[in-house]
């Protein structure tokens, strides 16, 4: 015969409702994980869209790059830097691309 109290597993039937409660309390309560930013943030010298004089270049090791983008041309993006000069990315090392005044995008055809 059972004790008094405890069910067959012996265990307190109150004990498996406080155990959910705190789990759903936890759950509830947690800090959510942080998510990726998909771009990290301009550096902040010139973070306001009025302020940008400059071309920004992230590439995919999260280095920031200023000067100008010349032209893309066949997966290949041409930018000028006062640090490193004249340079050719392949498109597939480049993370980010923020540009100070708006472009013309034009396919193979020609076409805007």
């Amino acid at each position: 015969m059972p004790q008094q109290g405890l069910t067959r597993s012996g265990v307190l039937p109150e004990l498996g409702v406080v155990m959910r409660l705190g789990v759903l309390l936890l759950l509830l309560w947690a800090p959510p994980l942080a998510a990726a930013d998909p771009l990290p943030p301009l550096p902040l010298f010139e973070a306001a869209e009025g302020e940008r004089k400059h071309d920004w270049l992230q590439l995919q090791l999260g280095e920031w790059l200023r000067g100008e983008m010349s032209r893309m041309y066949e997966g290949k993006l041409y930018f000028d830097s006062k640090e490193f000069g004249d340079i050719t990315l392949d498109w597939g090392d480049v993370s980010s691309l923020i540009l100070s005044a708006p472009v013309t995008v034009r396919d193979s055809s020609g076409r805007s």
